[in-house]
């Protein structure tokens, strides 16, 4: 199923509204069972990664596949009212990404929400979340390990 960024980038890449809610763990209060969702003891408690969750929409005004190869790379982004969406799955091999931004408006500055793998970070999920400002002209770059992704929410900055 690949990694945690890369099952946040199959909600923006692959279109279903009932798919991917909350895939970390059971809630709490739920009842307990082995393997599957929720074979550890306990639930997983509110984390930073969850807010991607909220953030995204079930439906889409706007869709560009920017690129991909079957089974080795895709990146798709998709607009839903002033915000995009970007999601990014590497499959047998690394995926270098290096995106021009040129989908976002082109009068807009960006906050650019970055969630991605990152093994280096003691956390359960391994997801680094970055914040960093962008616009239309903006390279972005970041390499994706085989079987990892990421996923991006581009919001309007009030000027």
């Amino acid at each position: 199923m690949g990694s945690h960024a890369s099952q946040m980038a199959k909600v923006i890449c692959i279109y279903s509204p009932w798919q991917f809610l909350f895939w970390y763990d059971r809630p709490a209060g739920a009842p307990s069972r082995t393997g599957g969702a929720g074979g550890a003891e306990g639930a997983i408690p509110e984390i930073d990664d969850l807010q991607f969750f909220d953030d995204v929409p079930t439906v889409w005004d706007d869709t560009k596949i920017i690129e991909g190869y079957p089974g080795k790379y895709v990146s798709i982004a998709r607009k839903n009212g002033d915000k995009w969406y970007l999601g990014a799955i590497a499959g047998t091999g690394e995926y270098k990404l290096s995106l021009k931004l040129d989908f976002l408006d082109e009068n807009t500055t960006y906050r650019a929400t970055v969630y991605s793998d990152d093994k280096s970070l003691n956390t359960r999920t391994n997801v680094r979340i970055e914040d960093m400002e962008v616009n239309f002209k903006t390279i972005f770059e970041k390499n994706i390990l085989k079987q990892n992704g990421l996923a991006v929410i581009f919001s309007p900055v009030e000027k």
